[in-house]
């Protein structure tokens, strides 16, 4: 689901939360049981794109496609128990951590 959910909002932008939220009807019993939202602030996920070197077409998207986008991730995850958010601000080792605990919590 993470990765339709980004091919959803990286093709269509946040317009398409209906169609997301219509998806059980569309899937049927193909939901998954758990889908990890790594969340983080739009501009330090960005500072962190660009360090990493050359921003590519998404990431060169204005400031308010993010901050879209991110809203609608929130408030997709907000109405769906089986999406679970990690803050994504932490080290590389914290979030780490963090989805451990969190399989650990769910018994995964």
């Amino acid at each position: 689901a993470a990765a339709s959910m980004k091919s959803c909002f990286v093709q269509f932008g946040c317009d398409c939360l209906s169609m997301m939220k219509a998806s059980p009807a569309i899937l049927s019993q193909f939901k998954p049981d758990l889908t990890l939202y790594l969340d983080i602030e739009p501009k330090l996920g960005l500072e962190r794109a660009a360090r990493r070197g050359e921003l590519d077409r998404i990431e060169n998207q204005e400031i308010a496609f993010f901050n879209r986008t991110r809203a609608t991730f929130l408030e997709f995850a907000d109405a769906d128990d089986s999406i679970k958010i990690v803050d994504a601000s932490q080290t590389m080792a914290e979030v780490h951590k963090d989805i451990i605990a969190l399989l650990q919590e769910l018994s995964w």
